[in-house]
């Protein structure tokens, strides 16, 4: 089954929903992956990030030396670039760039997430990098869209700038994903620190269009300076919000917004266990817990799990048999009570994820516009939520979780530590 009898203290990282199940080994792939550490899923997990991070960082030290120091600024023929120099560079990079990157993996314990993370970070930036650069050039290069002075500026620099942006772009580009990218506040000071940034940047580009403007006229090129600026602003604005946003969303468990506590009371015995974990019991005592103005969190259990309820359709009821995952729906919303499942015509599951789990969906999470929503720090739900968000819904005196078809049902799924089918 790939699965621990004993819950892993490493909780985990959000960019493997899989790593997040406390009793699952190498995210439930044990035919192609091993896990002697217990930290991460290959073998030699800090000698391959190692490796991986001398590489991206001694390539890219190499080529932008010889390409942008060199030959772009320092106006060098490729017969005068000084190659040693570039490869000594290169070396001194990749060592660094691998020791930082196999300290991080130790750390982290998820090598082949990080370094997947890693490429994919880099290869987007330079191909953002490119696409940006070739888009000048390519205008300046149009004699019908661009005047002399930007025609002579494709001839003489335009191949020049493409490298610089191309090889520039991926390096910045990965070192700022990987900072936004950290948990927690943070990810939330590198997300604010990086929004003004790029708006800062994006507001001293206006400068450089403006003066070729009124030295030298306007024309197509200039209009495209300024829409690149533009989108620097835009995006920097962003990524300001979604900082200020993170530092916002509170951090302490769920438990903690509760003020009012049911009395635990003894659960029925289920009649059908279904999937269970060995060790866990399947008769329980529960506690409910409830915001201030009375809507229903979450249950949480003797047994150190959070308790939800789905009604399904018999299909997707055998979907959720065989493989343990649950299916998506429409909208995939999930019960904390009951009583309000059981409204609904199909098979009523109770489902038990592991604690923690509601505040890694709150992480992602959305709200609706019901007034006092006790997750009023929520960003309003948008279209296109369901592969992104979990959308926490005031209906009545509770709050259901919708868990869309992406990341939320992906991290919900990933947590499941056993359920019951309770009604057919």
């Amino acid at each position: 089954m790939g699965m621990f009898l004993s819950k892993d203290p490493f909780e985990g990282v959000m960019t493997r929903s899989g790593s997040r199940n406390g009793y699952g080994y190498v995210d439930g792939n044990p035919v192609n992956y091993t896990d002697p550490s217990g930290k991460c899923i290959w073998d030699f997990c800090i000698l391959e990030l190692f490796v991986a991070g001398a590489v991206v960082a001694g390539v890219t030290a190499f080529a932008y030396d010889s390409i942008v120091t060199q030959y772009a600024v320092e106006h060098r023929e490729w017969d005068q670039i000084d190659w040693g120099r570039s490869a000594s560079i290169g070396l001194a990079f990749g060592v660094g760039g691998g020791i930082i990157a196999g300290v991080c993996s130790f750390l982290i314990a998820h090598c082949a997430a990080a370094g997947a993370t890693l490429g994919k970070n880099f290869l987007i930036s330079a191909g953002l990098g490119f696409a940006s650069s070739f888009g000048r050039y390519a205008v300046a290069s149009n004699p019908v869209m661009s005047n002399a002075y930007h025609q002579n500026w494709a001839k003489t620099e335009g191949p020049r700038y493409m490298l610089e942006q191309t090889v520039s772009w991926g390096a910045y580009g990965t070192i700022f994903a990987g900072l936004a990218g950290l948990p927690g506040q943070w990810g939330a000071v590198a997300k604010i620190g990086l929004g003004v940034l790029g708006v800062g940047y994006g507001v001293a580009s206006f400068w450089q269009p403006t003066v070729e403007w009124y030295e030298h006229g306007v024309d197509w090129v200039t209009a495209y300076d300024y829409l690149i600026a533009t989108g620097f602003v835009l995006a920097g604005r962003k990524a300001y919000k979604e900082g200020v946003t993170q530092w916002g969303r509170p951090k302490a468990p769920r438990v903690a917004l509760a003020s009012v506590v049911e009395t635990p009371t003894s659960a029925e015995p289920v009649p059908e266990p279904v999937v269970e974990i060995p060790g866990v019991p399947t008769q329980h005592e529960s506690t409910v817990i409830r915001t201030a103005s009375g809507q229903t969190l979450a249950e949480i259990d003797t047994i150190e799990a959070e308790t939800f309820y789905r009604t399904m359709s018999k299909a997707d009821a055998e979907i959720f048999l065989k493989t343990g995952k649950m299916p998506p729906g429409s909208e995939t919303f999930v019960s904390p009570t009951k009583s309000f499942s059981q409204g609904y015509d199909g098979e009523l599951f109770e489902i038990k994820v592991k604690p923690g789990t509601l505040s890694q969906l709150e992480e992602i999470g959305v709200r609706n516009a019901a007034r006092e929503h006790p997750l009023g720090n929520l960003p309003l739900v948008q279209k296109g939520w369901k592969a992104i968000n979990a959308f926490f819904k005031v209906e009545g005196d509770q709050m259901n979780i919708g868990l869309g078809n992406g990341s939320a049902l992906d991290i919900f799924n990933s947590s499941i530590q056993h359920f019951l089918r309770i009604k057919k």
